[in-house]
């Protein structure tokens, strides 16, 4: 079986007020801080608490291209057994939400993510995916009714 997970908020832990905070930083210091916090992330859920010796598991997280080392790092040092690493966000999704005016451009940013999601587990062949967040979850099952889509955690949107 080929098993998914979301990384921020199921395989290692998620602190939603810090990264809000965030945006109040300079944009140098905004970035320096980013990357520090995604360097001490702690390790919450082992896959292989779940998995039997035949599975493999990929983990497929909405994190932007500019957190690519320091996920890599992370990875590799907490999940070494991972099959396969994708990094599917295109911006950060906490800045977006901090700094955005309307709901509408929320939603595009949101819709625009779980569809890079949704490809990616189609394309790897996906039979069981992990996700925090409760819109992610119930928007994966429409678009994967034959997948297997669960919510770990408990992040509300």
């Amino acid at each position: 079986m080929k098993l998914g997970f979301d990384l921020d908020g199921v395989l290692c832990d998620i602190d939603v007020v810090t990264l809000h905070l965030m945006h109040k930083l300079t944009p140098e210091k905004e970035e320096l801080a980013e990357l520090y916090y995604y360097t001490e992330r702690k390790p919450l859920l082992n896959p292989k608490n779940i998995m039997t010796e035949w599975d493999e598991y990929h983990i497929i997280t909405g994190r932007h291209e500019g957190l690519a080392d320091v996920t890599k790092r992370w990875v590799s040092k907490f999940l070494p057994d991972v099959k396969s690493l994708h990094i599917v966000g295109e911006a950060a999704w906490y800045k977006l939400a901090a700094r955005a005016d309307d709901d509408a451009v929320w939603e595009e940013y949101a819709e625009k993510s779980i569809m890079n999601k949704v490809d990616k587990i189609i394309e790897l062949g996906i039979n069981f995916y992990i996700d925090d967040s409760v819109t992610n979850v119930r928007r994966l099952r429409e678009e994967l009714p034959d997948i297997t889509v669960l919510q770990y955690g408990g992040r509300l949107r």
